[in-house]
């Protein structure tokens, strides 16, 4: 193995997640954002026995995910503080807290069905009760239903769509508020959700 290697796989690996998205956006006209994660959920799935070095493969994106996830959120503060809030009205943020709870309904309902192949053993770790309440509390919304709200904003202000620009910044409103609920009720009281269902114990 050398050194070569591993700088070139790392070279694939970003010329990928650039390509899909160029190719999906530009060319075939379909989301950009969506092609991208497939092709991230492809990669994960069958390149993982080929990859000569997963900690250093994991280092650089796990830092170009923490660069992506501070782009798209102080662009969408921008956005909203300066343009998003002149169409909003009272009922957007009472809409907010409403999405906000049928979010974890729908995410409850998801993981109860799937519950049974969660705990098939044929598939990985059974997953426990506690851990599916757990998955619920804290899936939390964040970059990528953002960088899609932000798609929308960008191909409505440029008319590749014919959705009003004021519906667009309603729900990029909408996806920011849920995003910024998460963050603050769910990201910060996680750990102790975690203590109180003793998930910490060894």
């Amino acid at each position: 193995m050398k050194e070569e290697d591993t700088t070139v796989q790392m070279a694939v690996t970003i010329c990928c997640a650039y390509l899909s998205f160029f190719v999906a956006e530009y060319v075939v006209g379909v989301s950009g954002v969506l092609c991208c994660c497939s092709a991230a959920i492809t990669l994960a799935r069958f390149a993982g026995p080929l990859i000569l070095r997963p900690e250093t493969m994991h280092s650089i994106w796990a830092a170009f995910e923490w660069i992506g996830n501070t782009l798209i959120f102080i662009l969408a503060g921008l956005i909203i503080s300066s343009r998003t809030f002149s169409y909003m009205t009272g009922i957007d943020v009472l809409l907010v807290f409403v999405i906000y709870i049928f979010v974890f309904i729908i995410r409850a309902c998801t993981i109860y069905v799937c519950m049974p192949a969660l705990r098939d053993a044929r598939l990985g770790k059974p997953t426990t009760n506690k851990e599916a309440l757990f998955a619920t509390w804290g899936g939390l919304r964040g970059a990528v239903s953002m960088a899609l709200a932000l798609s929308l904003v960008h191909s409505t202000e440029n008319g590749e769509t014919t959705i009003s620009e004021t519906d667009s910044h309603r729900v990029f409103f909408l996806v920011g508020g849920v995003a910024a609920l998460t963050l603050m009720v769910n990201a910060t009281s996680a750990g102790t959700v975690l203590e109180k269902l003793h998930l910490l114990d060894n």
